[in-house]
């Protein structure tokens, strides 16, 4: 409840039986979650302000969202959703409208069509296709691609295309789409126990 400024980064989160949570609704949090691998949704849960998520590939049917309230500015970029289902969700925030939650949505790629849901659980719903997401202004740069297969050589290692030589300078800060250094963040013998196997084995 306490963890209210954190930042998460370059981690590998493989076989996720639920969603990463964020706060549990003890104090207002700001989080930086970028360069990870998410078996999963990002999942803000309550009481967030100003978290960055950003240059992360999620394998799941939901980017993010968040179930309870008191979220705002959210800033969405760099992703790559790979959901391996016919439609896929951006966002989802169930009890807030689009206006109290995103302060910057683009730059993000899906391998389906994503659909964004705001105040499900509210007398006002608001459920958006990307091309109405553009019209608000927000996700104007991200787009859809026919197959996972486009952004992955094989999705089970995490195999990424390099964004560098497949898509361009064409994010937010003319960087890549994706995890900036794919390289890294795939290579599981940095995390967990088997860093400290492979450590000792190149010593």
């Amino acid at each position: 409840d306490f963890g209210v400024e954190n930042t998460y980064r370059r981690n590998y989160f493989a076989r996720n039986g639920v969603p990463f949570y964020g706060n549990n609704q003890g104090e207002t949090a700001i989080y930086y979650i970028y360069d990870n691998v998410f078996d999963g949704a990002i999942e803000l849960h309550a009481g967030n302000a100003g978290t960055e998520i950003h240059d992360n590939l999620v394998r799941a049917d939901k980017l993010v969202g968040a179930w309870a309230g008191g979220v705002a500015d959210v800033k969405i970029w760099n992703n790559i959703l790979l959901s391996g289902r016919a439609s896929a969700m951006g966002c989802q925030f169930k009890k807030q409208p689009l206006s109290s939650v995103l302060a910057y949505m683009d730059y993000n790629l899906y391998d389906a069509p994503p659909t964004y849901d705001f105040g499900e659980y509210t007398s006002n719903r608001q459920r958006l296709t990307l091309a109405e997401m553009q019209e608000t202004g927000f996700e104007t740069h991200s787009h859809v691609v026919s197959s996972a297969d486009k952004t992955s050589g094989d999705p089970e290692p995490y195999a990424l295309y390099g964004p560098a030589s497949r898509w361009g300078k064409v994010g937010r800060y003319e960087d890549g789409i994706g995890p900036q250094d794919i390289a890294l963040v795939l290579d599981v013998s940095r995390y967990g126990p088997l860093a400290e196997r492979e450590s000792a084995r190149v010593e």
